[in-house]
């Protein structure tokens, strides 16, 4: 029997990064998974949510991101995506519709709705059939896999592809609890390969046949610090026919890290800390890597005294090519008397919604008990947004509407 081979790629988020280091780093990873891709031979390739860390990147990133795409469709290689939370649109203005009009990719979300969610399946030359459903900001996206019509899509022959981007709860990593996700039960059965992005590790679930490639770069210091720490970084390769016959995970390496974790500054003086840090950072061979530091304790003295930007140039100038500082668990001990924890306002926030929410008469789902207290979230979040540079202000009452009212199915 005649096999296959496509590439299954997540969480690019190309655009994230201000730094011009970091910035060629993450489009340089994305171009490297899409040539190793086509070293490998692929039939055609899935990409499962946010491409982009915004629906509309700065043009250079978007330049050399189509510049790449259009190599891949040159050599008639079908590229399947769908959007993530970040590259998301309410109203179809995402680069990825750009993207699509051009005829670069093709967008796999089509559904009609008839009560149920009846997702349309897409049939690529291979013979494989995909299908996969959009990621919505702050999981609203739950209600859509609710609302599918499982029968139909569970019934369907032949080998078949479910794209998804959100979180399967038995399998977020313990050190992210915070993440909302649906539980397996949520995915329809009966699938040959469950393509996952969102989550930002490799993460397999091989009896359920569940996979997440992560992030190929990282658009944060806790994903760069990950990768300093040795988690791989990349995609998969799947081959198939009727099944899944192998894959592979291909590591995508765009830079050397060094990783430097201090929690030995208790009753330090800002002086001390600082000489610390920089005899710690003489000890380490920093030439052309990507240096973090990150640094704990209760310091004797205001955090603000310590000259991280001194440190900053010491490391620069002995040839690290980027060096970031994470001292937010650095504190004083004035700050640890009065020390409030970031997630306050948010539960604060939750709590208010949920009373709220209890005493009003609602016929609307979306608006009721766990959902309504999500739509509440991200309605405000929609409200707080503030006026782009050089948006008129008809524009930005225009923008705001059409997205507050996309969480309602409002057109």
């Amino acid at each position: 029997m005649i096999t296959y081979k496509f590439a299954h790629i997540a969480d690019a988020h190309i655009g994230s990064h201000r730094h011009p280091t970091l910035k060629e780093m993450e489009i340089k990873a994305f171009e490297n998974a899409i040539d190793e891709a086509l070293k490998s031979k692929v039939d055609f390739i899935i990409i499962c949510g946010d491409l982009f860390h915004s629906n509309i990147p700065n043009m250079e990133a978007a330049k050399r991101t189509t510049k790449k795409l259009k190599d891949v469709r040159d050599k008639e290689i079908p590229i399947y995506v769908i959007y993530g939370s970040h590259d998301y649109s309410p109203t179809n203005t995402s680069m990825i519709d750009i993207l699509e009009s051009a005829g670069l990719i093709t967008k796999v979300f089509h559904a009609k709705a008839c009560g149920k969610i009846k997702l349309e399946f897409i049939e690529d030359n291979t013979g494989a059939k995909i299908c996969g459903i959009n990621a919505r900001q702050r999981s609203i996206e739950k209600e859509y896999f609710r609302l599918l019509d499982m029968e139909y899509l569970e019934k369907e022959k032949g080998f078949k592809i479910f794209m998804f981007h959100t979180a399967i709860k038995e399998l977020i990593p313990k050190d992210l609890p915070e993440i909302e996700g649906i539980a397996k039960s949520s995915l329809p059965r009966n699938f040959n390969y469950y393509a996952g992005g969102h989550l930002h590790e490799k993460i397999i679930d091989e009896e359920e046949m569940i996979f997440y490639p992560g992030t190929l770069f990282g658009p944060s210091f806790k994903d760069l610090e990950k990768t300093a720490s040795g988690l791989d970084r990349g995609f998969y390769i799947v081959e198939f026919d009727d099944e899944v016959k192998k894959y592979e995970f291909k590591n995508v390496d765009v830079a050397e890290y060094e990783y430097i974790k201090l929690n030995n500054f208790d009753n330090m003086s800002p002086l001390e800390a600082r000489t610390e840090i920089i005899n710690k950072l003489n000890e380490k061979n920093v030439e052309n890597k990507i240096v973090l530091i990150k640094v704990y304790g209760e310091l004797n003295g205001k955090v603000s005294s310590i000259d991280f930007q001194g440190i900053k140039r010491h490391v620069l100038n002995n040839g690290a090519i980027y060096v970031a500082i994470n001292y937010h668990n650095l504190k004083s001990k004035e700050q640890a008397k009065v020390k409030v924890r970031t997630s306050d306002a948010n539960k604060i926030e939750e709590k208010i919604f949920s009373e709220k929410i209890k005493n009003i008469d609602i016929k609307n789902p979306l608006l009721k008990n766990k959902i309504g207290v999500r739509v509440s979230k991200e309605l405000l979040r929609i409200l707080r947004q503030p006026m782009k540079p050089g948006e008129k202000k008809k524009d930005y009452e225009e923008r705001i509407l059409e997205e507050s009212m996309s969480i309602f199915n409002i057109k």
